[in-house]
């Protein structure tokens, strides 16, 4: 197996994501599969003689972060044992991550590598999509290329092979560019590549692409891509130069990334979460088939009925046997897992080959580091000393009797960790590794049957309104219900809360409300005569069946209207 390292002075004029990763090898040390705390986003190929192999990437701390790294591992017994032949990483602690991996077999057979680089925190061409490849995909420990960055952006779904011979990567720029869902071609077996189109996902439901496409029989290239309220789609008749922009597909889902691909009969195969005619959250992993290009599914055999499974990827081989691997709670559990079946069984909905095997496991992680313990007031992690520095002024100008108090009151308090606990959690909606996207502020209401629960939120920190979920058992499971509301909701900004409040006759309402609405240079969705003000707010009055809008409270976005605020009401109390 070959090796690279590249020393970080012969970059020193680049930013440090553009350079190629320090190291491409056998895993190091701190590689190992017992010192991480996150691992997830798998990949898999099968090299034509069989070989699996299958890449994600993990980090020592419980996130998408810095100190990311790739993972690539294989099997040469069919899945039955696997080892870590292989990592990618830019710099060890950071600043640069790698992430996002995809393996796919060319049509020559060579095995290509690809994954993600950029410097945390960066959204331009540091964000990059780099590659190595080999010719030997059937060995164990192969000759690889060296690294080679390809372009901007980030590829997570399978390169495309067109009619015409051409090789198509889906590359993404992420939300931060309008037209980001690219298609980037090679007309040279991947010597060089040249973005020859993209589609512009519109900026209000614009969340991380990861699109997929496939050429239908006509031609026509159909891509599908993640977005905030699913998977949206868009369709190009000039060999991908031009994309309509997005419009939201038929087909319901979260937003998460989903796998189609075209199989040897000339059908179609779809991995996504639920069933065909219900959008559930990241649960019931399942494979259809269509055929009719996409334009109606059946079967549906259920691959993994767990909440926390995610991100399918996979390859038919010519033998018929279709391989998914997917992820499975990437912070708790920590799993690589593998379904097997064919297309037989995914279009009956169960096993009739005898070839379904489910829940076979690649890859288990454990160890890392946790969070900064806060235990000691005295010692710890010098960042939240750091961050609470009142807290220990206190503590070390305090008397010796009542430290003693304050210790004694803290060892009274039992501490549950909720997020090393999967068993006391269910996941509402899926967390974002961009500060501008990830999900914030929620707050929630109880029904008077004490089983329904309501819960809104806002898109980052004092972002705008939009989603809303609801559960019918108590919050063991969640249905969104973003597209149900009053279209106005998405420019509603900062800390939406919701209050179920009964007026003096004993009429109950769903009230929610939040700080303002978004100014123009906010980009607000444009809506005809659409309603501005400071505490605008929605209400139903039917348990949460439908709603409408009301007038906001303060009338403008005078700087003196006296419902001017900086979030909205933080508690209600009925007055006597």
């Amino acid at each position: 197996m070959a090796v690279w390292l590249c020393g970080q002075a012969l970059f020193a004029a680049e930013p440090a994501s553009l350079a190629p990763p320090r190291h491409v090898g056998p895993p190091l040390p701190e590689h190992a599969a017992t010192n991480r705390a996150f691992q997830g986003i798998p990949s898999l190929a099968v090299a034509p003689g069989g070989r699996l192999w299958t890449t994600w990437y993990a980090g020592v701390t419980p996130a998408e972060d810095l100190n990311n790294y790739v993972v690539l591992a294989t099997s040469g017994d069919g899945g039955a044992t696997w080892a870590d032949v292989l990592s990618v990483d830019p710099d060890g602690a950071g600043p640069v991550r790698s992430f996002d991996p995809e393996l796919w077999v060319a049509p020559d057979g060579r095995l290509f590598f690809f994954w993600a680089q950029m410097e945390k925190g960066r959204r331009d061409t540091e964000l990059g999509v780099w590659c190595i490849e080999t010719r030997e995909p059937d060995a164990s420990t192969p000759a690889w290329s060296p690294p080679r960055r390809i372009g901007d952006g980030v590829m997570m779904c399978k390169p495309l092979v067109l009619s015409t011979g051409e090789w198509a990567l889906p590359i993404s720029r992420w939300k931060e560019h309008d037209k980001s869902a690219q298609l980037v071609v090679s007309t040279d077996a991947g010597r060089t590549w040249t973005a020859r189109g993209a589609c512009n996902v519109p900026l209000a439901e614009r969340e991380f692409d990861e699109h997929s496409v496939v050429e239908r029989k006509d031609g026509s290239l159909w891509m599908l891509v993640r977005t905030k309220y699913g998977i949206g789609e868009s369709t190009s008749l000039d060999r991908g130069a031009t994309w309509p922009d997005l419009v939201p597909s038929q087909i319901p889902h979260p937003s998460a990334r989903s796998f189609i691909r075209r199989l040897a009969s000339g059908n179609l195969l779809l991995v996504k979460h639920g069933p065909l005619d219900d959008r559930t959250n990241r649960k019931l992993l399942t494979a259809y088939v269509s055929t009719d290009d996409g334009r109606s599914w059946g079967g549906g055999l259920l691959l993994d009925e767990r909440v926390g499974v995610s991100y399918p990827d996979g390859q038919e081989t010519p033998d018929g046997l279709i391989r998914i691997i997917y992820d499975f709670n990437r912070v708790t559990d920590r799993e690589i897992l593998m379904a097997t079946f064919r297309e037989a069984d995914a279009a009956a909905g169960k096993d009739v080959t005898g070839a379904v095997k489910l829940r076979q496991r690649v890859g288990k992680a454990s160890g890392g580091r946790g969070k900064p313990s806060t235990g000691n007031p005295t010692g710890g992690d010098a960042t939240v000393a750091a961050a609470a520095k009142g807290p220990r002024r206190a503590w070390e100008s305090a008397p010796a009797e009542k430290k003693t108090d304050w210790v004694r009151q803290r060892d009274a308090i039992r501490c549950i960790d909720l997020a090393d606990d999967a068993s006391r959690r269910v996941v509402i909606a899926q967390g974002s590794p961009d500060p501008a996207a990830y999900h914030a502020h929620p707050t929630t209401a109880l029904l008077a049957d004490k089983k329904t629960i309501f819960c809104v939120w806002n898109i980052g920190h004092g972002g705008h309104a939009g989603p809303m979920a609801k559960s019918v058992d108590g919050g063991l499971t969640w249905t969104r219900l973003d597209d149900t509301l009053p279209p106005n909701y998405v420019n509603f900004k900062n800390c939406p809360s919701i209050y179920r409040i009964a007026d003096m006759q004993g009429r109950e309402r769903l009230w929610v409300f939040a700080a303002r609405t978004l100014l123009e240079n906010e980009e607000p969705r444009a809506i005809p005569g659409r309603l501005q003000g400071w505490m605008p707010r929605i209400v139903s009055e039917d348990d949460g069946e439908t709603w409408r809008e009301e007038p906001p409270l303060g009338r403008s976005l005078a700087g003196d209207d006296p419902f001017r605020c900086v979030m909205t009401f933080s508690s209600m109390v009925r007055l006597k």
